[in-house]
């Protein structure tokens, strides 16, 4: 192959053009567009409801009988409970919602505390 053999820049064609970000609606608009889901894990799920479950009867029967530290109580008893899920290996998301559930409460309750809405036996 000598020099005049070789492919001429203008002949060869055009490298496929790169992915491109676009900000433009991929779909009609008459659809709404829904990036794709990886579903929660299952255990997860399972530990989330059953925190919400215990938090939602243990809470409200200790705070209409006006048990002192009623929040604390519950708090502390679901924490446990969390932390025990935490220890064994197949039940540890479940442990984690448990404890974010408990988390995101008491700080739902120290907001309502703080603005009035509970009296000064709840902590």
């Amino acid at each position: 192959m000598n020099r005049d053999d070789k492919p001429r820049a203008s002949d060869a064609t055009p490298p496929e053009p790169g992915p491109v970000l676009d900000y433009r609606t991929p779909v009609p608009m008459t659809r709404a567009y829904r990036p794709p889901r990886k579903p929660l894990p299952t255990m997860f799920c399972v530990g989330w409801g059953a925190a919400s479950i215990a938090i939602l009867f243990t809470w409200g029967t200790l705070y209409s009988n006006n048990v002192r530290h009623s929040a604390l109580l519950v708090v502390i008893g679901v924490s446990m409970a969390g932390a025990a899920l935490c220890a064994v290996k197949e039940l540890r998301l479940a442990g984690l919602a448990a404890l974010m559930v408990v988390a995101i409460w008491f700080l739902m309750i120290g907001g309502c505390f703080a603005i009035g809405g509970f009296g000064g036996n709840v902590f």
